[in-house]
């Protein structure tokens, strides 16, 4: 398959985007086929060509050796990585058969540019480049110190050599940029001592073009960094949510078994609900969702069975706005009566009003209209006072 089929699919402005993140000129004025024929000369060019691909992980490096040999079927395991060199243009999935399949000019570049300099330099930035998702999707600013700790996790080098291999990422490919810190530290919600640094503040360019930036850190103004291991990091950023946390785990385990899913279909809804959390989204949408899949619960006890799944799996996903903790991890987590979203996974009064048919349906009473005061306990069960609690 050769590329020029991929680029006969873009318009003359997609074109030109896509010659400017690959750093090749094409001038406006040429007609869309003088673009497509200078671009694909461009991507046939190992000088062009190594840069992206030296960023490869591990998962996607395997699987565009194997995709090279022949077209591969991609399982739900390897989908995101599919997607990845989907994205990175070096394949696409064929139409009649969803199997995935490299470029002709790519197979040519990487044998060019495969050799001994060009692995090692892979192996720090492929691991690096996982370090980088997981911070855009849970730190969004961070000190380049605790970028550091994530990197040093897998590779020794020093923190200047890891500043000198974010430079060398093609922009488009590791989406965040560098600001000093005085540019960001200083906002009406006042220092935060955890954005220190000497080195710089890494932004995610998404939330900074935006207009997301200051919101962000209002919301984690005062909160530490949770570091992942390295296990989680590969985890997280493979599989797109933590599938090894136990409350996930027993989620998983709910679909199969009493909504009879297969392992696959039970991975997509566990994932359905972490993003549902992460987003800030009402539990609700989960159960209407299931409904209108024909999810079928038998009876009011299996139904409170899963609610209280649904709500130890929203307290146990890890979120931006926590600088990946967990709201449990920044909560006591002694819940007794009804299970409680604490703040930070989502609005707990909205939800629980969304709910609140469900819940009463179960023989679950839902007080929403009792006031709580400040040295009242705190209603998500925790044992503290309410001022010391949520309502700080």
């Amino acid at each position: 398959m050769k590329l020029e089929s991929r680029l006969n699919e873009y318009t003359k402005d997609d074109l030109l985007v896509l010659a400017d993140n690959f750093k090749i000129k094409v001038s406006s004025r040429l007609k869309k086929a003088e673009m497509i024929d200078t671009l694909v000369v461009g991507m046939s060019n190992p000088e062009i060509m190594r840069p992206r691909l030296v960023c490869l992980t591990d998962s996607e490096l395997a699987l565009l050796k194997r995709a090279i040999k022949e077209p591969q079927d991609i399982g739900s395991d390897k989908i995101i990585d599919g997607m990845q060199l989907l994205i990175y243009c070096l394949g696409e999935f064929e139409e009649e058969t969803d199997n995935l399949v490299i470029y002709d000019e790519i197979k040519e570049v990487y044998a060019k540019v495969e050799d001994e300099d060009f692995l090692s330099e892979r192996k720090k930035k492929g691991w690096f480049i996982k370090c980088l998702r997981f911070f855009r999707e849970y730190y969004g600013v961070a000190p380049l110190e605790v970028i550091y700790i994530l990197y040093h996790l897998k590779v020794k080098d020093s923190i200047v050599d890891m500043v000198r291999i974010i430079l060398e990422i093609p922009l488009d490919i590791r989406g965040c940029t560098v600001f000093p810190e005085d540019e960001l530290q200083v906002n009406e919600a006042g220092i935060d001592k955890y954005l220190h640094t000497e080195y710089g503040l890494l932004v995610n360019l998404d939330i900074f073009e935006n207009g997301e930036v200051y919101p962000l850190l209002r919301s984690q103004v005062g909160k530490d960094f949770y570091i992942p291991s390295a296990t989680q990091i590969e985890e997280i950023t493979h599989d797109c949510y933590e599938s090894s946390s136990l409350a996930y785990k027993k989620l998983h385990t709910f679909f199969m078994k009493k909504l009879h899913m297969e392992n696959e279909l039970a991975t997509t809804w566990c994932l359905n609900v972490w993003m549902n959390s992460y987003n800030g989204d009402s539990p609700s949408e989960i159960i209407k969702d299931l409904n209108e899949h024909d999810a079928v619960f038998d009876g009011e006890d299996q139904l409170r069975d899963f609610m209280n799944l649904l709500m130890d799996a929203h307290n146990n996903t890890r979120l931006i706005e926590n600088r990946g903790h967990k709201p449990v991890e920044l909560h006591s987590n002694n819940f007794t009566g009804i299970p409680t979203i604490v703040p930070g996974s989502s609005k707990a009064a909205s939800i629980l009003g969304e709910l609140q048919p469900q819940l009463s349906a179960m023989g679950i009473p839902v007080e929403l209209g009792k006031k709580v005061y400040p040295n009242d306990p705190c209603p998500c069960g925790s044992g503290k006072k309410y001022k010391k609690c949520c309502g700080r």
